[in-house]
């Protein structure tokens, strides 16, 4: 399904190295349906060009974007994965790896402009039985969120709409601040389009509002987010290299003011989920969250936590173990909670949970 080769040069002389990635569709009579050449152009004169052979959904055919990553990593990247990814994984992975790389100045540091960033909220719904929920991401003033399904074909479909509240009534009493974002509207269509193609039927258990939400929000976000919210069921898995910001580890965080909803988040370690439907599993390490809410809510919080490993059984049970000294009183999040030190527990959208600094347990949702 892929593969890297060498090319001829070809240049262009408009004074601005950039790499031109172009998605264009082939048909090749192999029995396997439509393949793509990704094909690379790198505008320095005498640079090398680069063929990279994918199967891709019709969905994204005609695709153009540019993007600083080097020829030479494009190729290398293919190289290391073309063996043990699936078509379908490579064109996702490739396109996402390309956008998600910011543009960065000679010193190789992030070109962000904090007045175009823009704060990304989770909204959720309780639907019937309370056990489970529907979500929504909103960025900007924009929601992004599934659809209702053909009842024939199960085909997803992204709603979008502007305004306070999703057209679901996901986000109706206020949603959550859980990071910010440099993403542009174009690179996001761009984004859910290739996620359509690759998970083109609803599964309640799998391919369905959460694994959107979660993804596009990691996604979106760069990796720099905040949310501990179990899925009730999906497959994901943010443990995947793909998912982390192409830019590295280390120190990361936020600082957001939305709706009431104060944030700053320091983020040291890393914050990963993996779901195989009804069975979640996160790892958290070096995690440092102070939140002010004035409506929706009323509280303040600071949470610290230096590790923590936590399994749950969709929003029916779960437990964790690590260490904590998280720290306040109030509402948030469709939550009443209590805590000092890591002692205390919180009950509503996200169940009855009873922790200490070193361990906690949930049972179901009551909301």
């Amino acid at each position: 399904g892929t593969g890297a080769e060498d090319s001829e040069s070809e240049t262009q002389h408009s004074g601005v190295s950039a790499t031109n990635v172009a998605i264009a569709k082939q048909y090749e009579n192999t029995g396997t349906g439509y393949h793509t050449k990704a094909k690379t152009s790198d505008d320095d004169q005498g640079a090398g060009a680069a063929k990279i052979a994918i199967c891709v959904d019709d969905d994204i055919a005609g695709m153009t974007f540019k993007t600083d990553v080097e020829i030479t990593e494009i190729i290398d990247w293919v190289n290391e994965r073309k063996i043990v990814m699936s078509c379908d994984e490579v064109v996702y992975k490739f396109v996402i790896w390309l956008i998600m790389d910011l543009p960065k100045d000679k010193k190789g540091s992030e070109l962000i402009n904090e007045e175009v960033l823009r704060v990304v909220k989770l909204g959720r719904k309780p639907l019937q039985p309370p056990v489970a929920h529907h979500w929504a991401i909103q960025v900007g003033e924009r929601w992004y969120e599934i659809t209702s399904k053909d009842e024939v074909t199960r085909r997803n479909a992204i709603h979008v709409n502007n305004g306070g509240v999703a057209s679901s009534g996901a986000g109706k009493l206020g949603g959550e601040v859980v990071g910010k974002s440099a993403k542009t509207d174009n690179m996001i269509l761009t984004w859910l389009n290739i996620w359509l193609s690759l998970n083109p039927r609803y599964d309640l258990l799998s391919d369905n509002c959460q694994k959107l939400a979660y993804e596009f929000m990691v996604w979106v976000t760069n990796n720099n987010y905040l949310c501990d919210h179990r899925v009730d069921a999906a497959n994901i898995n943010t443990f995947d290299s793909e998912f982390r910001d192409v830019q590295g580890q280390g120190l990361r965080g936020f600082a957001a003011t939305k709706g009431g909803n104060t944030v700053l988040h320091l983020n040291v370690g890393g914050n990963a989920l993996s779901s195989k439907g009804l069975i979640n599993q996160r790892v958290k390490v070096g995690q440092f969250t102070a939140q002010a809410v004035a409506g929706p809510g009323l509280g303040v919080f600071v949470d610290t936590t230096v590790a923590d490993v936590s399994f749950s059984a969709g929003n029916v049970a779960g437990f964790h173990v690590g260490l904590n000294a998280n720290t306040g009183i109030g509402a948030r999040n469709g939550n009443v909670e209590a805590h000092f030190l890591g002692f205390g527990g919180k009950i509503g959208a996200d169940g009855v949970e009873v922790n200490t600094p070193v361990a906690g347990v949930n049972v179901c949702s009551i909301m």
